[in-house]
């Protein structure tokens, strides 16, 4: 079988850069404008990678069975898959061996369980049409991409949806979900839906994963009248900044200085080049 690790990160004019600049400038600038890399590997985060991964080896292979391809083994696609990432990539490279085995199983334990919950009624219910698909358009000229996960048609109400993965460690999944109804990657998610799919577009769904219990819930990100139109808004402004500070040196570009964006899930990646100054 050959097996290619699918590409699950971020899209390549997407919300991950304009949300981060007006998040804070200056990790826009060390993200972008210097190609900075995270220092510290961060366990949590990469076994949501590995989930994703295999989700997207999952949907891909029943895609293939849907069109009458052979979709290279089920279990042995997505669980090598995982193992692979887990390995191979730059992300999991940071990690010690014995860690990489442990995140690796742990993903594959929650994926297992996912399978056996969903696999048979998804490959029933859903066509599955575009698995990590890069999304590209125009707005006012300029490219704008975003990456949908997975897009599906229902076959019970022939609509189309775009579904995002999300993995999360606690308790309330449904309650988790709801801050990302006025996200800007979900808002954006929607908007480029209503775009390409018109009246046939069915919404944003939300598949979210527990990585502590096991347990999955599905749930819809319905966006507000005046959460669409404010998302191009602020996209626009985010485009402004950018261009404002586009000649400045990005060592000194403006900073949060807050601490609940600075030091928010054990502190940002570049903490201690914001505290001490430079590249240190």
């Amino acid at each position: 079988m050959n097996l290619k690790v699918l590409n699950t990160g971020q899209s390549t004019v997407g919300w991950h850069r304009h949300g981060t600049m007006l998040l804070c400038p200056q990790k826009y600038a060390y993200s972008y404008a210097m190609g900075e890399k995270r220092r510290e590997p961060k366990s949590a985060p990469f076994l949501g990678t590995l989930v994703h991964q295999g989700l997207a080896h999952l949907y891909l292979h029943m895609g293939l069975l849907q069109r009458g391809k052979h979709g290279g083994g089920g279990y042995e696609r997505w669980s090598k898959a995982v193992a692979r990432h887990a390995t191979e990539s730059d992300e999991g490279k940071l990690f010690t061996p014995p860690q990489q085995e442990e995140l690796a199983s742990h993903a594959l334990k929650i994926l297992r369980a996912y399978v056996n919950q969903y696999a048979d009624a998804d490959m029933q219910q859903l066509e599955i049409l575009k698995v990590e698909h890069e999304i590209k358009v125009q707005i006012d000229g300029e490219l704008y991409t975003q990456r949908a996960d997975l897009i599906v048609r229902s076959r019970r109400d022939k609509k189309v949806y775009i579904w995002d993965h999300k993995t999360a460690g606690g308790f309330g999944l449904s309650y988790g979900a709801q801050q990302y109804t006025l996200s800007g990657q979900i808002l954006g998610l929607d908007y480029l839906g209503t775009e390409l799919y018109g009246a046939d577009f069915g919404g944003v769904l939300l598949n979210m994963i527990s990585t502590k219990r096991n347990d999955f819930e599905r749930v819809f990100a319905g966006a507000a009248p005046d959460s669409r139109k404010r998302w191009l808004d602020t996209l626009r402004y985010a485009r402004e900044r950018i261009k404002a500070l586009s000649d400045r040196d990005p060592l000194d570009y403006p900073r949060t200085l807050d601490p609940t964006v600075c030091y928010a899930y054990g502190g940002c990646d570049y903490f201690d080049q914001c505290r001490w100054g430079g590249e240190s």
